[in-house]
């Protein structure tokens, strides 16, 4: 797994880090270190590739919401599509087009109705249902 340099919050990573020396660090292309980064990147951390995807999910991803079967139908035929995914619990497909860093738009067909919302485009598939199963749930409980 890659390290890199990132500010939490932002929708890209500064720079992959290169360790120079066990536990040192530098920014491959500029050479800088941490403390050096943060000089123009308040905030900045040292993190891996799983720790800002997270990041991103934290602070630009959406929660479900219900859509029409019409925007379903619709979108799949006009847009590009990363990826579609069908098993007996529903059907997904991810928009191509990055809304945010590694943001995608997620429309999902999951107990009788249609869904979406923006997510890492790295989801799979069963996260995508249960995390619909789990909104609709909560939602309905309320």
């Amino acid at each position: 797994m890659c390290k890199l340099f990132y500010v939490p919050g932002h929708d890209s990573f500064i720079d992959y880090a290169r360790e120079i020396v066990p536990g040192a660090w530098i920014a491959q292309h500029s050479g800088q270190m941490l403390v050096e980064i943060q000089v123009d990147h308040p905030g900045a951390v040292l993190g891996d590739e799983v720790s800002f995807a997270r990041d991103q999910a934290r602070a630009f991803a959406t929660n479900p919401e219900v859509t029409t079967r019409t925007r379903y139908e619709r979108t799949r035929l006009q847009q590009r599509i990363l990826e579609v995914n069908q098993d007996a619990a529903g059907d997904s497909y991810k928009l191509a087009s990055v809304e945010q860093g590694n943001l995608v738009r997620i429309f999902v067909r999951w107990g009788g109705r249609y869904w979406t919302f923006i997510g890492l485009a790295t989801l799979p598939h069963q996260v995508i249902i249960r995390r619909i199963a789990l909104h609709a749930l909560h939602v309905n409980a309320s």
